[in-house]
């Protein structure tokens, strides 16, 4: 990975990059797909060994000129070009996986140190600079034990997955992409971190935060991936704020705090969404034999154990019993539920409605509902719409379906 010379010259030069980006998708179909969002770096100095020094985590040369160039792939198989300007001896190139559509920055990825660290971390590669006009770098992400390279596959694996989920057509021309800023942190295998998301502690940041673990079968899924991201659109469209109680640990089948059980559930909704699936949930590595378009009954609380007994949804696991609950209404504590209730609404309405349904204005101020209690009340025209539902959500107060 050293800097490619381009001339003993210092003159200003124009050339082109003809490069390939791709990583490995070990989570789902095994192939080399295309890195589709990240911007290429080109970092430059008559400094030769400043700017080795500088690629290996040292500081940077004294002069160091830097531009970076967003680059979008449209193709399938990982191939790019762009024009860069050059006016030093020494330049390195990087691919740093961020998604920034003008100007602004959709989501940036880093690596997972501990709960208190992370860092920016980007694939700086050995580029060939023996034509002086084109440089060609190809970069296949495969799975590794180094954990930098596989952090950084990773990264690009779960990136995929959000520009998938920003693909989403909610109506009423809602761009997703410009809502938020996520910062996207994962990390390599061996690192016992786990997935979830919250949000910037100054809201005016306007970011959301999504932490992805390190088990490369749960939470590289595609549920988990979109379900996190969900939470962040949630927050997004609360003001960057989250319900009170919403967080730490949360099953299916379990009966929770409302404010769980309605964050919860609209993120498993919106991963549903997102796989244009209502049965996603009943697939590996979950098999919870949930389908949000026929779980309208409460025996399914408490009734299903996974196949896969670290997962299972009963015994040690749960957080309330029956009779311990919040509400007298078992409906708006499971999270499932409330997914399926959210389901019901998009089958009926459209999704437009349920998204328009998150924040409601009342004399001038914006109302932002913390559980789905408040939601329908937020919304008597959803409300009536889930009255009307020939499988009426049993468990739900019936004055909450007026």
């Amino acid at each position: 990975m050293v800097p490619g010379k381009r001339s003993n010259a210092t003159t200003n030069n124009y050339i082109t990059v003809n490069g390939q980006f791709r990583y490995r998708d070990a989570e789902k179909t095994h192939q080399l797909k295309p890195v589709r969002h990240f911007t290429l770096v080109i970092d430059e100095s008559n400094d030769k060994t400043g700017l080795e020094n500088y690629k290996n985590g040292g500081p940077p040369p004294s002069v160091l000129l830097t531009s970076a160039y967003p680059i979008t792939i449209n193709n399938n198989n990982g191939t790019f070009s762009q024009s860069i300007y050059t006016s030093k001896a020494w330049m390195m190139v990087t691919f740093d996986i961020e998604r920034i559509e003008n100007s602004h920055v959709i989501y940036k990825t880093f690596r997972y140190i501990d709960k208190n660290n992370y860092e920016d971390v980007s694939g700086a590669f050995n580029v060939s600079t023996t034509n002086y006009s084109t440089i060609n770098p190809i970069v296949d992400l495969e799975e590794s034990s180094d954990p930098i390279l596989e952090t950084i596959r990773r990264e690009a694996s779960i990136a995929d997955r959000i520009d998938h989920a920003l693909t989403t057509d909610i109506g009423n021309g809602v761009d997703l992409g410009s809502l938020q800023t996520v910062y996207i942190v994962t990390a390599s295998s061996g690192i016992n971190n786990q997935s979830f998301a919250n949000v910037n502690t100054d809201p005016s940041l306007q970011t959301n935060n999504i932490q992805i673990g390190s088990d490369l079968t749960v939470d590289l899924s595609d549920a988990v991936i979109w379900h996190e991201y969900g939470h962040t659109l949630q927050f997004a469209l609360n003001g960057f704020k989250k319900p009170p109680e919403a967080g730490g640990a949360h099953f299916l089948d379990n009966l929770v705090h409302p404010d769980v059980a309605y964050t919860e559930g609209w993120a498993d909704f919106w991963a549903c969404v997102v796989a244009g699936n209502a049965n996603l949930y009943s697939e590996a590595p979950y098999n919870a034999n949930l389908n949000l378009g026929s779980t309208h009954y409460t025996d399914f609380i408490y009734k299903f154990p996974l196949s896969n007994g670290n997962y299972s949804l009963t015994g040690n696991y749960l957080m309330y019993q029956i009779g311990d609950t919040h509400t007298p209404y078992y409906g708006v504590e499971n999270e499932a539920m409330v997914a399926s209730a959210f389901w019901s609404i998009k089958s009926l309405s459209g999704l437009s409605s349920v998204w328009d349904g998150m924040k409601q204005f009342y004399y001038g101020t914006t109302h932002y509902a913390y559980n789905f209690m408040e939601y329908l009340a937020d919304n008597p025209s959803l409300s009536s719409v889930l009255s009307s539902y020939t499988y009426q959500l049993v468990g739900m107060a019936p004055d909450l379906l007026l």
